[in-house]
């Protein structure tokens, strides 16, 4: 899931179609981007299937790198 901190849904919906992003989107009124202090973009936050907090990342990162934090975090 993208969370974007766009001012509108509309905004993030021309985002998503304009990229072709096939995943979930929301929008953010800043509550998700203050609870975990993203103040860069990108920023990537690893959430388990339970809802935990498992993993936050700043910056660019390779397909690779992320498959392998994914797993290790399994």
């Amino acid at each position: 899931m993208t969370v974007d901190s766009s001012e509108t849904t509309s905004m993030m919906a021309d985002y998503k179609s304009s990229r072709d992003l096939p995943w979930a989107h929301g929008v953010d009124n800043r509550q998700f981007l203050n609870y975990f202090s993203i103040s860069s973009v990108p920023s990537m936050v690893l959430i388990d299937s339970d809802g935990f907090f498992r993993y936050f990342h700043v910056g660019l990162w390779s397909a690779v790198s992320i498959s392998d934090t994914v797993g290790l975090i399994l």
